[in-house]
């Protein structure tokens, strides 16, 4: 059974709010279900409880930069999905 790309949880993380928003409205375009923070804390809390498909870091965020959120993902969280770094 195919999912549609509503289905699809995407998590989108970065302090920088212009590239936040086009991502996100981009990926939005297309159906998939986004949710957005510029808090690395916040990011992590987010992926524990709702588990999404893909984690997207651009750039900094506040808190940890995009290598320490990423390694608290794996190492913490064991979120063993998709997590792309854009820049």
């Amino acid at each position: 059974m195919e999912m549609s790309n509503q289905q699809y949880k995407i998590i989108i993380g970065s302090d920088d709010i212009e590239n936040l928003r086009s991502v996100a409205s981009i990926l939005r375009s297309a159906g998939y279900s986004i949710v957005t923070t510029p808090n690395s804390n916040r990011l992590l809390r987010m992926v524990q409880k709702s588990q999404p498909d893909l984690v997207i870091l651009l750039n900094e965020l506040k808190g940890m930069d995009v290598i320490e959120t990423c390694r608290a993902l794996v190492e913490k969280l064991n979120y063993d999905r998709g997590i792309l770094f854009l820049s």
